[in-house]
């Protein structure tokens, strides 16, 4: 027989892991060994340690707990097949899975079918997008209602929308509001403090209004920077940032454009912007087609990788006349010719940038020679 030293180790293993190993050991008619090993103190008391009771009532009642598994697998396949026999059966108008339980679909304002995973998956998909509008799957023009999306998103998901709700709902009601810099919760502000408090359960951390960081009273938000040379690099960094971010005029959210496109930049709220100068347009009037000669304009089109180098380059040099070049021990900037090189080497280039190919010169026709 082969033997099998099995030695718990508590960082690693669970104590259902471990019991797992026994018995698939035992079935196996291996010989099982514990190796002993000095008593040791329990940091926690064990009628306080959750996770141990849990694994505890888990072993001792294992049996019962598979065996209603089990039968609630029959049961659901039972309940499936009857609905099916019976012509019972939901189809998902997304996913087009056609086995579905009446109570395993929801439905839009238009009553078209989806199943809860392709809601799910759409919402996140949506919330990843910073909209709050759920329109149905279908592309009947109706929507989700309320109702509907809480019974069939998970809890998570649900939290994160309700709070774009509150905070679409707040910046709609005109009122001075602030964000947590680390979860985004909103909520209404005095101007009269510095302090914003975060209210959200999971997180509930006071932060600085004015450096956006943890509460660091009574020191003063430029006394909390311990490190000169890291706060030079920072102050660059920042700077640099700040270049090739955007701004929106109506919601102020930040964003930036990775390829190259029209300048024409349409925010999540509604708003139109020049990407070039970042301000406000309402057509096309504001640019000029690519290579005219006009100026004053705006380009429609740019190419983005030379776009911002030259707006990274132009930031570093004037934030570095601002910082102490000796606590500049690291220079943010020394890479970007490098780095950018690479990401043109890497990137395809755009088809308004490319230079027509001439066509090839026709060969002319051979005349045999006459022998004199």
């Amino acid at each position: 027989m082969n033997s099998m030293f099995c030695r718990r180790q508590p960082k690693c293993k669970s104590l259902l892991k471990v019991d797992e190993e026994l018995q698939q050991a035992e079935q196996n008619g291996e010989q099982v060994m514990n190796c002993r090993r000095k008593p040791t103190t329990m940091r926690v008391d064990p009628g306080e340690d959750i996770r141990l009771l849990q694994e505890l009532a888990y072993l001792e009642h294992r049996t019962d707990i598979l065996d209603c598994k089990l039968k609630k697998q029959q049961e659901e396949t039972d309940r499936r097949k009857i609905a099916k026999e019976n012509g019972l059966s939901v189809s998902c108008q997304c996913c087009f899975a056609d086995d579905l339980l009446p109570e395993e679909v929801y439905s839009c304002t238009n009553d078209c079918c989806f199943c809860g995973e392709c809601i799910r998956k759409s919402c996140e998909l949506k919330l990843g997008e910073g909209d709050i509008q759920f329109p149905c799957l279908a592309d009947c023009g109706s929507q989700f209602a309320w109702k509907t999306l809480q019974a069939a998103l998970p809890p998570t998901l649900l939290s994160k929308l309700s709070q774009r709700y509150t905070e679409s709902e707040i910046r709609a009601a005109g009122l001075k509001v602030d964000s947590c810099p680390f979860c985004n919760f909103p909520n209404t502000i005095d101007e009269r403090y510095t302090l914003f408090q975060c209210f959200n359960p999971e997180c509930m951390k006071e932060t600085c209004r004015l450096c956006k960081e943890l509460n660091h009273l009574p020191l003063r938000c430029d006394e909390v920077e311990k490190d000169e040379d890291v706060k030079a690099r920072v102050h660059v960094e920042n700077k640099m940032t700040e270049a090739i971010l955007r701004t929106c005029h109506r919601c102020q959210r930040k964003f930036i454009k990775e390829e190259d496109g029209c300048n024409k930049i349409t925010c999540i709220c509604g708003a139109v912007s020049c990407y070039v100068c970042n301000k406000p347009v309402t057509g096309y009037d504001h640019f000029i087609g690519f290579g005219d000669s006009r100026s004053e304009q705006c380009p429609l089109y740019v190419d983005m990788i030379a776009l911002q180098q030259r707006e990274l380059t132009a930031a570093a040099d004037e934030a570095k006349k601002q910082v102490d070049p000796n606590r500049l021990k690291t220079d943010p900037s020394i890479d970007l010719d490098k780095y950018f090189g690479h990401k043109r080497q890497n990137t395809t280039q755009p088809t308004w940038m490319q230079e027509p190919i001439p066509p090839p010169n026709p060969r002319e026709p051979e005349v045999p020679r006459q022998d004199e």
